[in-house]
């Protein structure tokens, strides 16, 4: 399995990049590439805004594992469909299921991406959906025999029409955690308060 890391957002109302938010001592870039190795064969980074910084981490990355690689989306403006889109075509050639993860959810660990990983070997033929409490999100697992129909998605749109236009094709993986992102200043409080109470337990 591959893991395909979105992260080529503007993050217009956080105000600042979120791959670039420090959590627990990690930029949320660093932690998402390093909990999808712990089960992915290797990964694919797509970035777009913030391009300078986030090169810099991916590089320091690279030097430590060779299944790091990322590339700059041509089409990162347009929404995260077209985002999507464009890493599919990228690792069409790879013929592997891929596990789709984005860094704006600091509640994800690798705990979660192994319970996906296991439902993905018990159920090759169905996408692997996260379910936090009710919340339908990514991190999602695509199997591979349904990835050519996403290479014409085209601006903002999202992966929640895998769950409402193909019910049938979809397992859910339940995880008794909160949902809360990273999005506005909000929740950028939110976080560092979480992040107080963690490092001081």
């Amino acid at each position: 399995m591959i893991g395909l890391i979105l992260a080529a957002g503007r993050s217009s109302r956080l105000g600042e990049p979120k791959i670039l938010f420090q959590y627990l001592g990690k930029s949320l870039l660093e932690r998402t590439c390093q909990q999808a190795l712990s089960v992915c064969s290797e990964i694919l980074v797509l970035i777009g805004a913030e391009t300078e910084k986030s090169s810099e981490i991916l590089l320091k990355l690279q030097r430590t594992n060779s299944k790091v690689q990322f590339s700059i989306s041509e089409h990162w403006s347009e929404g995260m469909g077209s985002t999507l889109a464009e890493g599919l075509r990228m690792l069409a050639d790879k013929q592997d299921d891929i596990m789709v993860l984005l860094c704006d959810l600091p509640f994800i660990e690798s705990s979660h991406l192994s319970a996906l990983q296991s439902a993905r070997q018990l159920h090759p033929k169905f996408f692997i959906v996260s379910d936090f409490g009710g919340q339908m999100s990514p991190p999602v697992v695509i199997p591979h025999q349904f990835q050519s129909q996403f290479f014409n998605w085209k601006g903002e749109k999202g992966l929640g029409e895998i769950w409402h236009k193909q019910a049938k094709d979809v397992l859910y993986c339940h995880f008794n955690v909160q949902y809360k992102d990273l999005d506005t200043p909000d929740d950028k409080a939110y976080w560092r308060v979480v992040e107080t109470q963690n490092t001081t337990e």
